[in-house]
C-alpha cells in the first residue's frame, strides 16, 4: 500500500541532531531545501549537520523560522545531488484517503538505526494542523507525512510535517503552511511568538498563586532543576516581566528561543532570590 511513498519519503527524510536531541526534516525539491519544525533549529548554532538514509553527512544552515507556525527552514550546503519529495500540488482531501504514511527518526539518536515508518489514518482537524492516528507510536518532531497508496499521481507528496501529539493523536503542521511563507524562510531570520505547546521550556509544573507563577514540581534534570530551583519556589518575574500569576509564564516566554539565558526573579519563603536559567527545548 505504500511502497511508493516509502521510496521517496526514506531517502528525503534526514535527521538533525540538536544539543543531544535528534530531530527530522524533509528534503523537498532540487534546491536541497530541508522542512522541519521551528523549535528543533530557534536558538540552535546556524549551522547543523544533517544525517542521510544513506549514512552521509551533510553540512546544513538554517534560514528562516517563523515562530507563530513553528515552521522552519533549512539549507543543505554541501555541493551533490540529493533524495527528495515534492509538496502536494494543491491542497488535498485527506479526509478522504484511506491512509497517509509518515517517517521520522525517534528522538533518542543511536547510530545505524533507520527512521521509523508508520501508516496514519487523519482524524481532522486541530488549531490548524491535520490531527491523525497512527498505526504505530511515531514520535519524532520534523518527520514528513505523505499521501500514500491508491497509485494516485500526487503518490508519495508532501502534506505535513510533524509537529508534535495530542489527544492521542499526533499533529502535523499542513504543507501549505510552508509554502504561504517560502520566500520569507529562505530569506532567513526568526520572526513571530511561539503558541501553545511549541516554544521553550521552565522544566516546571506550576500551581495557582496569587503572588506570582508557583512551582509545583520541578522536572528532574530540566532548565530549572539544573538551576537549583525547587518545588514551592514562586517565579515573580522573568527578565524584568512580571508574572501575576502561572497564566502569564507562557506569553512571557512566547518571544524567547530555546537555549536562551533568561534572568528569574524567585522567591523562596520569605527570600528574594535571582536565577540565571538556560530555556530548554521540546521534543
Amino acid at each position: 500500500m505504500a511502497e511508493t511513498a516509502l521510496k521517496k519519503a526514506l531517502p528525503a527524510t534526514v535527521l538533525i541532531e540538536v544539543e543531544g536531541r535528534s530531530y527530522s526534516g524533509a528534503i523537498v525539491g532540487k534546491d536541497a531545501l530541508v522542512l522541519t519544525v521551528g523549535h528543533a533549529v530557534a536558538g540552535s548554532p546556524p549551522d547543523v549537520t544533517l544525517l542521510l538514509s544513506d549514512g552521509r553527512r551533510a553540512k546544513g544552515r538554517v534560514l528562516g523560522i517563523d515562530r507563530a507556525a513553528d515552521t522552519a527552514m533549512v539549507k543543505i550546503v554541501d555541493e551533490g545531488d540529493y533524495p527528495f519529495v515534492e509538496i502536494a500540488p494543491k491542497a488535498a482531501d485527506l479526509q478522504g484517503r484511506d491512509f497517509l504514511v509518515t517517517v521520522a527518526h525517534p528522538p533518542d539518536f543511536q547510530p545505524g538505526r533507520p527512521p521509523s515508518v508508520g501508516l496514519v489514518q487523519v482524524r481532522g482537524e486541530m488549531n490548524g494542523r491535520i490531527w491523525a492516528d497512527s498505526s504505530r507510536p511515531i514520535i519524532g518532531s520534523g518527520g514528513p507525512l505523505l499521501i500514500a497508496g491508491g497509485g494516485a499521481a500526487d503518490e508519495g507528496t508532501l502534506v505535513g510535517i510533524q509537529s508534535g501529539y495530542a489527544w492521542g493523536g499526533f499533529l502535523y503542521t499542513p504543507a501549505a503552511d510552508y509554502q504561504k511563507s517560502w520566500n520569507r524562510l529562505k530569506q532567513g531570520g526568526a520572526w513571530g511568538q511561539w503558541g501553545p505547546g511549541t516554544g521553550p521550556l521552565l522544566g516546571i509544573y506550576s500551581a495557582e498563586d496569587e503572588n506570582g507563577c508557583k512551582i509545583s514540581q520541578v522536572v528532574p534534570g530540566g532548565p530549572a532543576d539544573k538551576a537549583g530551583l525547587r518545588s514551592g519556589d514562586v517565579v515573580k518575574a522573568i527578565d524584568g516581566q512580571n508574572l501575576k500569576d502561572s497564566q502569564a509564564l507562557a506569553p512571557v516566554l512566547s518571544g524567547k528561543d530555546p537555549g536562551q539565558e533568561v534572568n528569574l526573579q524567585v522567591q523562596r519563603g520569605g527570600n528574594a532570590m535571582q536565577v540565571k536559567l538556560t530555556l530548554g527545548r521540546r521534543k
